[in-house]
């Protein structure tokens, strides 16, 4: 997905701009990154549980404790992890960017893939054309919705003003959808027979692993 968001920002300027955002640290991920489910999957067999920390996660790796929250997060993206903006200002900003909802949204609701076609297209003007690709980057890769999933009108309507879209903590969107799926149970009894007639042994893991 992020390889496809690269092939996208092909315009020189719109891509120097996205590297000056608040996600420009994000641009230079080698290539060669790959997701690594096997070491993931080590991990988390060696969780542990604690009752009081409801916003990290600790492991016990060679009986040494290790902590995943959100300072670590924050380390490993460097994604805005702060407060969140007041709301009568949040209110107004999405006010604020009704105009331009309607001008990218026709129908009552919009899906990536649409969006996606959409800044392909050509018929937005620049500045408008950057405004989606900071969606589709934020819908995409930070949250890591499907291309068929629609997307959030909040965020359209908030971007319309780029110093609060910038502003906002998307580190902690991120951040709490990653660490909620990363707690969610796994059915290890229900996985096992699955296995025995399909011999394929999975579970899914979503959000900005």
């Amino acid at each position: 997905m992020f390889n496809e968001f690269k092939q996208v920002m092909v315009d020189q300027r719109l891509k120097s701009r996205f590297k000056n955002f608040c996600f420009g640290g994000l641009w230079d991920l080698p290539d060669h990154m790959k997701f690594n489910g096997q070491l993931v999957h080590y991990i988390l067999l060696h969780r542990v549980e604690q009752d009081n920390k409801l916003h990290e996660m600790w492991f016990c790796i060679n009986d040494r404790p290790v902590c995943f929250g959100l300072k670590e997060f924050l380390l490993i993206t460097g994604l805005n992890c702060g407060r969140y903006a007041h709301n009568s200002k949040y209110v107004k900003a999405l006010e604020e960017g009704e105009i331009f909802l309607k001008k990218i949204e026709k129908k009552k609701s919009i899906n990536a893939k649409r969006f996606l076609k959409l800044i392909r297209g050509g018929r937005l003007d620049k500045e408008d054309n950057f405004k989606c690709c900071l969606v589709w980057f934020v819908h995409c890769i930070l949250l890591a919705r499907d291309l068929s999933k629609i997307v959030d009108i909040d965020t359209i309507r908030m971007v319309d003003n780029l110093s609060f879209f910038e502003r906002y903590p998307w580190g902690k969107e991120s951040f709490a959808l990653t660490l909620d799926y990363l707690k969610k149970r796994i059915n290890f009894s229900r996985k096992k027979k699955t296995f025995e007639t399909k011999r394929v042994l999975s579970y899914a893991l979503y959000e900005f692993l």
